[in-house]
């Protein structure tokens, strides 16, 4: 109940999308599970082809999503 409160306060929505790009092993992905998940990876585990993520938030009564 309370976040449909919130979100319903909420007068702007801001959706970013962005691109990691980079040469291998540089933790490209890294970034982007920490931003998405909240945790780093305990090993290496390479990407093969693309991977997506999403991070949602609310700052300043705007809600911002992030798309990777």
């Amino acid at each position: 109940m309370f976040i449909s409160l919130l979100y319903m306060s909420i007068r702007k929505r801001i959706i970013l999308r962005t691109a990691l790009c980079g040469a291998q092993r540089v933790g490209k992905t890294s970034i982007m599970l920490r931003a998405t998940n909240r945790e780093l990876p305990n090993k290496y585990i390479p990407t093969v082809g693309i991977d997506f993520g999403n991070y949602d938030c609310i700052s300043n009564n705007m809600y911002v999503s992030i798309k990777m």
